[in-house]
């Protein structure tokens, strides 16, 4: 068995605007932590899955900036996507270009670049015990033990034991986001956890299952099979690119295969969703204010405050997102970070701000 990490790092983050841009989306961005998400994540893995058998999928704009920030990794390691697809076409990609430079017994890990796991030792772990149930050729999901109710993530019920010490379970099935009562429910029961979309798989059998439930990808795959490694492996992902449909490894396999399993764990993960992430993430000053970069503060109260430069002063406000980044200003109550986009949205539709998105 050899493994192969895929990194998907081709979102946008647009929760995190205006520190996150078209140009330097979240995963490029580091929070006030050392280093930025996508490094963290490669870093991350790097004691269990080498660099050299990583590969990064992004947008084509963004393939010079995450080879500067890794230069662990050869250019023909970080692929760009023509256009978004979704997951299932990235994954597809991936595991032709797996098979051709890992081996036909290679066992893919599934990452997203702009995830936080403040317990890495127990995620290599966790990493491990996948690895030797997808090499058997199982489909292994990560199922994260929720800290709070969540209506934001997708969840998944637990079946019966597989092997209950290394906490590996049937998968008896995926939910979709629930409302507040329903997530309080998942929590409290125990027989839920989140679905953080990472997965473990031998690349053979994700290929096999992809060409069995979304057979539309079959025949670009197999052209893209003849040209991965080649010079002519940039056209032909440029061609076609715009065939795949747009859809998600769960709703185009998992939900639908069988076998499927999930090895159950306490990772300290956080999919960073929008600014009040800092909550989590930074220890509060006496005022309960999570800060990063120059704030000076009078009467100001569990505040989210983040500055690129220059200064950010308040006066006797509270509950407040209030974000400095380059010629913009963005403030909002806490309570409305999550509606973020429909700001955005917004400012979209005036040419006049366009330079600022």
């Amino acid at each position: 068995m050899r493994m192969g990490a895929l990194i998907m790092a081709g979102g946008r983050g647009e929760r995190f605007w205006p520190a996150s841009r078209r140009d330097r989306p979240k995963q490029l961005l580091s929070f006030g932590m050392d280093q930025p998400l996508i490094v963290q994540t490669a870093k991350r893995v790097e004691p269990f899955i080498p660099f050299r058998q990583h590969l990064v999928i992004t947008s084509i704009p963004l393939v010079g900036a995450i080879a500067e920030l890794l230069p662990q990794l050869e250019s023909h390691q970080i692929v760009g996507e023509p256009a978004g697809r979704n997951t299932a076409p990235c994954i597809g990609i991936a595991a032709v270009w797996m098979l051709h430079y890992l081996g036909e017994d290679c066992v893919m890990a599934v990452l997203s670049a702009d995830h936080y796991i403040a317990k890495p030792e127990v995620f290599i772990s966790v990493l491990q015990k996948g690895a030797q149930a997808a090499a058997e050729g199982r489909l292994v999901t990560i199922g994260l033990k929720p800290s709070r109710p969540e209506t934001g993530y997708g969840y998944l019920e637990l079946g019966r034991p597989v092997n209950e010490s290394q906490g590996l379970f049937e998968v008896r099935r995926f939910l979709e986001k629930p409302d507040p009562a329903t997530a309080e429910r998942f929590v409290s029961g125990g027989r839920h956890r989140w679905n953080g979309g990472m997965f473990l798989w031998s690349c053979q059998r994700i290929r096999d299952e992809l060409q069995r439930h979304l057979p539309a990808l079959t025949e670009p795959l197999a052209e893209y099979e003849k040209a991965v490694g080649t010079p002519r492996e940039r056209e032909v992902l440029e061609r076609i690119y715009p065939q795949f449909p747009d859809v998600s490894i769960d709703y185009a396999v998992m939900e639908k295969a069988d076998g499927v399993v999930t090895v159950t764990a306490d990772i300290g993960w956080d999919d960073l969703g929008n600014w009040t992430v800092l909550e989590r993430l930074l220890k509060p000053d006496a005022q309960g204010n999570r800060t990063t970069g120059p704030f000076a503060g009078v009467d100001t109260r569990n505040c989210i405050i983040s500055a690129d430069g220059g200064l950010v002063a308040t006066l006797g406000v509270e509950d407040l997102v209030i974000v400095k980044q380059g010629e913009v200003v963005l403030v909002m109550p806490k309570d409305r970070a999550a509606e973020l986009k429909q700001l955005t949205g917004h400012i979209k539709k005036d040419k006049r701000w366009e330079k600022f998105l």
